[in-house]
């Protein structure tokens, strides 16, 4: 025992007679003792040394918040297989498990924040493997201890003042912990609402609400907690009596319309359009683009075509529809009927005005991007419109009243005045 005494005294004795220019003593003698060898790891595991004294002999308890650097990263990675190697070598001794060491060591959400820079690949790419491991077993440690997910949620820093979300992706790893943690506690499963408003007007002012539900909706057991949530948020809209114009960029189309219904019933005097709120948030271009994308899907089709048939009646009205959009137009209703003119007739006939469907036929047949196709089919709806007057038995003179200032309308009377005078001639 003395004479190990000696030998760690000439150590030191040695180390403090070194030149200014080499590390100092505390260095020196933490490179010594926390490096670790690959023959000193077998070392230990022949002995069966505990995973946490490993963990402390090559220095990885005093990282910091930096686990994954390029000095830690190696090591961080060696004693992960040191401790596989130990539970390999004797599962009957279980000792603590590897997240269980760190967590002892580093709180929830230093460590959940060192594994999420990790994870990016931004700083050290070899080091992203790890990091997804540990991820997925420090989320296997709260479910085990059943954590709640208000807490996985602060965890994650989701709840963070001013947070911006840096993917969809946080987000999702957050509402599948929710559903895990739900599959596994069918009794009494946690609803994700109270979370989300507690933590809503101060985290996610800058996502609309309807993304992350749509996000949470991924995951079917989940559509009871995403209807929850969203009958929360509009009847605290309500009781706020915050104005549709607030709300549109936080709720998702269909649920922002049903509060404007509501809203104008708590407030008759309110006469605003929902479609001119609509209009300030897109431009016409991107109003197209949403109509043809949700038209295609049967959930959301009603009010796809609800919005077009305002999109139209408002560039109708204010004349201002580019030249070709008209062409645009019938041909996606062609699309949705292809094998029925009569059908294309009765939608827009349902949707519009004599007057506009004039117009709607006009800048088809005068459109030089118009296809040969779209433009007989402009003529057969042509031709529909003049069968209906005939059916009627309107005067021209009123046409010609009623449609005065619309392009191509004289040319449609005329048609219409040679079949009404035909069909007069057979019938006498």
């Amino acid at each position: 025992m003395a004479r190990h005494l000696v030998v760690v005294l000439l150590l030191f004795a040695f180390i403090a007679r070194t030149d200014a220019d080499t590390p100092s003593t505390s260095s020196t003698l933490k490179v010594m003792f926390t490096k670790v060898s690959p023959e000193k790891l077998k070392t230990f595991l022949t002995k069966e040394k505990p995973a946490e004294c490993v963990f402390v002999r090559m220095g990885l308890n005093k990282a910091k918040g930096l686990l994954f650097s390029t000095k830690n990263y190696k090591k961080l990675d060696q004693w992960l297989t040191y401790v596989d190697d130990l539970s390999a070598k004797n599962p009957a001794k279980k000792g603590m498990s590897a997240i269980s060491i760190l967590t002892a060591h580093y709180d929830d959400a230093a460590l959940y924040e060192m594994i999420r820079i990790a994870r990016t690949g931004e700083l050290i790419p070899e080091a992203k493997v790890i990091a997804t491991r540990l991820q997925k077993g420090l989320l296997e440690h709260w479910l085990a201890a059943a954590q709640k997910p208000d807490d996985v949620f602060h965890f994650m820093k989701l709840g963070q003042a001013g947070y911006s979300f840096r993917s969809d992706s946080e987000f999702a790893v957050w509402v599948k912990y929710v559903d895990d943690l739900n599959a596994k506690h069918t009794k009494n499963p946690t609803l994700m609402g109270s979370t989300l408003s507690e933590n809503y007007d101060s985290c996610f002012l800058e996502r609309p609400l309807n993304q992350l539900l749509l996000e949470a909706k991924k995951f079917p057991s989940m559509e009871k907690s995403v209807l929850a949530t969203q009958t929360w948020k509009l009847q605290e809209y309500l009781a706020k009596n915050e104005s549709p114009k607030t709300s549109f960029k936080l709720l998702a189309l269909d649920n922002w319309m049903k509060y404007v219904d509501d809203f104008k019933v708590k407030n008759p005097q309110y006469q605003e359009s929902w479609f001119e709120i609509f209009k300030l948030n897109y431009q016409w271009h991107q109003i197209e683009r949403i109509i043809g994308k949700e038209l295609k899907n049967p959930a959301t089709r009603k009010i796809a075509e609800k919005i077009e048939a305002q999109w139209i009646k408002h560039e109708l009205d204010g004349k201002s529809l580019p030249k070709d959009s008209w062409a645009k137009y019938l041909k996606r209703f062609n699309e949705r009927f292809p094998n029925d003119k009569t059908t294309i007739f009765d939608v827009l006939e349902a949707s519009y005005v004599d007057t506009q469907l004039l117009r709607i036929l006009y800048a088809v047949e005068k459109n030089p991007k118009s296809t040969k196709e779209l433009k007989a089919l402009a003529t057969d709806l042509q031709s529909a419109l003049i069968s209906k007057w005939l059916d009627a038995m309107e005067k021209p003179a009123d046409l010609r009243r009623w449609f005065q200032d619309v392009p191509s309308a004289d040319d449609m009377i005329d048609r219409y005045t040679q079949k009404l005078h035909a069909l007069s001639g057979n019938t006498s």
